[in-house]
């Protein structure tokens, strides 16, 4: 390797700085002030509250920004959202009807202090998908975002998406765009036991019918993610069928349209939460100045019980959220997948490797999403990047968040001392795309 492989440009630490400056400024007005000790993986916090709990409370709103295939569902149905979606259905009477069976409350008006469970009643926004609406977002005073590791959100996506994942015999109340997709190719048009809400989205389906087809017919008819993200990084032909057309220029095709995919850049129909990935929330809600300056505050899928009480807690409520006596999981009938045409829907080690080097944007706007959550500690930043770097083998990656979490047994976020340790995570970031990504798979730096 030459010697100007192994520097990281001048202009890009510039780019890195700034951006670890503005995390910074961000986490500076937090209005939590926490004590973490940390030990090798785990983290035990107190938090001082020097105000009663009505305190954290006053005039605090905050909007599920709801990132598909993160647990956003489950997470919408544990908050007032479970009430007041849909909208066009949601009258003052109905909804806290609605708050006083499904979460106990004996409140009778709009009043969103609760000395239990504040995150369920302060969580009244919504946003999902390309559905934003301008007044909400500028209303509210905090975003709520449910935060997955980008590449099993990926996965997640593809199983969802895929008619070969649909069992068209259970007729599930929430169907999977899989079945929509399904039906869709079948010519089902009749979908009778689906909601009002999914036929519509189904009529919107049927003008993609030629690029549905094309995708799950003409290149991929396995529900075999393997197959298709090496088909995007050009390893193996995308398809062994021949519809008409060459076999290697139906495979280079093919390759073109699934890389496409992955990166956003497809259409979003009939894989949705490819186009509406972590850059485009960015985009559309978290940078957009024209919502004005909020809290961030993150609930990780893989912790997600955790999380959510513990920032119940933050906001001024008790330590178990009544919500939490009976945890709530929906799924759209994910944990019934069955793959029709593939014995294992997980990816290779390998090939998961590869696809962390063809998503790097993604994971690089979901770390600094992480970065800017005010109610996560150090520890539970570091644990997941830790997760993240050893399972896309991002050696530089492993060794800075663990030299933070040797260095910094008392830091916190909030009081600035790990501002410097969080610039060597970033310039790790940013050697493993150029050493590895770059190098190995000519995908450009961003």
């Amino acid at each position: 390797m030459s010697r100007g492989c192994r520097r990281v440009p001048i202009l890009m630490l510039a780019f890195v700085c700034l951006t670890g400056i503005g995390i910074w400024i961000s986490f500076k007005n937090s209005p939590f002030i926490t004590s973490s000790t940390t030990t090798s993986a785990t983290s035990t916090k107190t938090l001082t509250r020097n105000q009663p709990w009505q305190h954290y409370q006053a005039n605090r709103t905050l909007a599920l920004i709801h990132i598909g295939k993160g647990g956003g569902l489950t997470l919408r149905a544990m908050t007032s959202l479970n009430c007041r979606l849909p909208r066009n259905e949601a009258t003052p009477g109905r909804v806290w009807k609605c708050l006083q069976e499904t979460f106990g409350t004996q409140q009778q008006d709009d009043n969103l202090q609760d000395p239990l469970d504040p995150l369920v009643f302060q969580t009244i926004y919504y946003a999902h998908m390309n559905s934003f609406l301008r007044q909400e977002m500028i209303n509210a005073t905090s975003w709520l975002l449910a935060l997955r590791n980008p590449l099993d959100r990926v996965i997640s996506a593809f199983e969802y998406s895929h008619p070969a994942n649909c069992r068209d015999t259970e007729l599930l109340p929430n169907a999977t765009k899989g079945c929509n997709n399904h039906f869709i190719l079948t010519g089902a048009e009749s979908n009778h036991f689906l909601d009002s809400t999914t036929r519509n989205w189904n009529r919107k389906q049927w003008k993609a019918l030629p690029q549905i087809r094309h995708l799950f017919v003409d290149c991929f008819p396995l529900a075999d993610m393997e197959v298709f993200v090496q088909a995007a990084l050009k390893r193996q032909p995308a398809t062994t069928s021949n519809h008409g057309g060459d076999n290697q220029q139906q495979g280079d095709d093919c390759a073109q349209l699934a890389r496409s995919y992955l990166l956003g850049h497809g259409p979003i129909f009939p894989i949705p939460h490819f186009a509406y990935n972590y850059q485009h929330y960015q985009t559309k809600a978290l940078n957009n100045l024209e919502y004005g300056q909020k809290e961030w505050f993150a609930v990780r899928t893989e912790h997600l019980w955790q999380d959510f009480s513990k920032l119940n807690y933050y906001l001024g409520g008790g330590t178990t959220p009544t919500v939490l006596q009976q945890p709530i999981k929906l799924t759209h009938g994910s944990e019934r997948y069955y793959n029709m045409s593939s014995a294992s829907p997980i990816l290779s080690t390998q090939t998961y490797q590869q696809l962390c080097c063809l998503l790097h944007q993604e994971l690089s706007i979901y770390m600094e999403i992480l970065f800017q959550s005010w109610n996560l500690d150090v520890s539970e930043k570091l644990d997941t990047i830790h997760s993240l770097a050893q399972k896309c083998a991002m050696s530089e990656l492993v060794r800075a968040a663990a030299s933070v979490t040797d260095t910094t047994p008392s830091a916190t976020v909030q009081q600035g001392n790990s501002s410097d340790h969080y610039q060597q995570l970033w310039n790790a970031l940013e050697v493993w795309k150029i050493q590895q990504c770059q190098k190995l798979w000519g995908i450009p730096h961003h």
